[in-house]
């Protein structure tokens, strides 16, 4: 059923803004690209370098051969996939709507994208979505078969030194809405009022642990949470992404096609520094 006059509470924004507004919007609501590195591009697709052992190095005599040997290369191919959405909206309520209204359905395309790229990056979706966290075979676990009760952020710390053990810095904590509110419960104390979590004091929403911000991503079930070095995530969004309008295909009926699309991949460039830990809420 499309939208109309009497369903179209805000405005229309003027085609030619839409496509910035997409994208700026996308990267400013995803968690993924607050996580990795965004990347735009207009190719399709692109190619990260990557290095895999070191080149040899060892203490030699006068006169003696030097160590000799190549470092381990090898690279990360990213493939941007589509991630669309179609609304139909009729000619009434594109001609007599103000020059903002589109507002509500600009927003609603942008979330709807916004969150299946999320879906995508924390999880191992089938293609056509491009690979997420879930997928890597050669994360570090931190806790394995023995999954932790977050009583309090001892794992966390666990898993900031696994990061740190595989050559990573750590910069995030990705969270399920359910593990955010009960740490954010945690105390730092019996009979304490005082939250175990720290805050950050340029963005008093955002929680801390260990200095490392929460990211709080819908699409992570319990069961889990990943401490994260995101400089080693890229995240390869093409420069095509854009909000369409045509009248074409629905001339017959007087609406209008509203389409958003986006391309969109994931490039882990050291699986390793992505830290795993089992979480078990009582």
């Amino acid at each position: 059923m499309p939208l109309s006059r009497s369903t179209l509470s805000a405005g229309w924004l003027p085609d030619e803004h839409f496509g910035q507004l997409l994208i700026a919007a996308v990267v400013e609501q995803s968690a993924a690209t607050s996580v990795g590195k965004p990347i735009k591009t207009g190719a399709e697709r692109m190619y990260f370098p990557r290095l895999t052992s070191e080149a040899p190095a060892d203490f030699v005599a006068e006169g003696a051969d030097l160590p000799l040997g190549d470092p381990g290369l090898d690279d990360v191919a990213v493939i941007p996939a589509k991630v669309a959405g179609l609304t139909i909206v009729t000619s009434e309520a594109v001609e007599d709507a103000s020059p903002e209204v589109s507002k509500v359905i600009g927003d609603s395309l942008v979330r709807a994208i916004s969150a299946k790229i999320d879906q995508a990056f924390v999880g191992d979706l089938p293609a056509p979505a491009p690979k997420g966290i879930a997928s890597l075979t050669n994360v570090t676990d931190v806790t394995g078969s023995t999954p932790d009760n977050l009583a309090d952020l001892d794992v966390i710390a666990d898993a900031i030194a696994a990061v740190q053990d595989e050559g990573g810095t750590p910069s995030h904590v990705l969270v399920s809405p359910g593990v955010a509110k009960h740490l954010a419960k945690l105390k730092t104390g019996t009979g304490s009022n005082q939250p175990l979590l720290g805050v950050d004091a340029t963005k008093p929403t955002v929680r801390t642990a260990y200095g490392l911000p929460l990211v709080t991503v819908r699409a992570l079930t319990d069961s889990a949470l990943y401490v994260v070095d995101g400089s080693r995530i890229a995240v390869v969004l093409r420069q095509t992404a854009s909000v369409e309008i045509s009248r074409d295909r629905y001339f017959e009926s007087d609406r209008v096609a509203v389409r958003a699309r986006a391309r969109v991949g994931f490039g882990f460039l050291h699986p390793e520094t992505v830290a795993k830990v089992g979480v078990a809420l009582a």
